[in-house]
């Protein structure tokens, strides 16, 4: 007679109940293997930033942050005026149990030339830390838990005046009728930032070797050719997409673009 089968099922019966008394005790045995299991499901770019903010002790990394910028120029108006919306969408990951009262999630956003710079009250209360017209402050209240992933969206609206005038930001000498979307990355390990940009109003082209990143502030840009976003049926605007991978702190990157 075998009796293989009934030796294996009284193993498993045994290990079922041994796990059982376990969990009943608020220990899950098979809870520090999910990590690794996830894991090895997750892409590289995920990956490296995981590993990176684990590395470096940061209560979150951010799976993607993605910037939606939409330029809208008001001819009716007297003097001609021109309002950017930017909306910042960011997927975090919490790598530790992460409270509001951390203030682990510090926004803060830049004006360079806008006459008017005015913040939007995004999906998580914002603690105000410093409110001036060329640079907004403000803590983002967060609560996750460790392994928890959670979107948190803030914003930004520019106004200024047409037409513009030369200027030079990040290293690059802008003539009135060109400029750039920029992101900066302070403090972050991110696995993929995407920058989009859109008008309805005027016609946006991307300028020669258009996408650019910089390991730092002082750093030589490396470039690259912008997405193609052809725009379909009944699309309404003219749109600029560009993508990155694996930002870390102090990393810059930007889509230059003129009309």
């Amino acid at each position: 007679m075998n009796r293989w089968p009934k030796l294996v099922l009284t193993v498993l019966i045994t290990l079922f109940a041994a796990c059982f008394m376990l969990r009943l005790r608020g220990y899950d045995p098979l809870w520090p293997l999910l990590p690794a299991w996830s894991q090895s499901l997750q892409s590289g770019n995920l990956k490296s930033a995981i590993h990176s903010g684990l590395t470096h002790d940061r209560p979150y990394i951010i799976e993607s942050a993605t910037v939606l910028i939409d330029m809208e120029d008001l001819p009716q108006e007297k003097p001609v005026s021109r309002t950017t919306t930017f909306r910042y969408v960011y997927t975090i990951r919490a790598l530790r149990k992460v409270a509001a009262s951390d203030n682990s999630f510090t926004e803060s956003l830049h004006n360079h030339f806008g006459k008017k710079l005015e913040y939007f009250q995004g999906s998580n209360p914002q603690q105000p830390i410093s409110l001036k017209n060329n640079e907004i402050t403000f803590n983002v209240e967060l609560n996750a838990e460790k392994g928890d992933v959670y979107t948190i969206i803030t914003g930004m609206r520019i106004t200024e005046d047409l037409p513009l005038q030369d200027r030079t930001l990040r290293g690059f000498h802008f003539a009135p009728n060109a400029y750039a979307a920029v992101y900066p990355n302070d403090e972050d390990y991110i696995a993929q930032v995407t920058l989009l940009l859109s008008s309805a109003t005027t016609r946006i082209k991307a300028t020669n070797n258009a996408v650019w990143r910089k390991i730092n502030a002082d750093a030589i840009p490396i470039f690259s050719a912008p997405q193609p976003t052809p725009g379909g049926q009944g699309s309404y605007a003219t749109t600029l997409c560009a993508r990155f991978s694996n930002l870390k702190p102090g990393e810059i990157v930007g889509l230059n673009y003129y009309w």
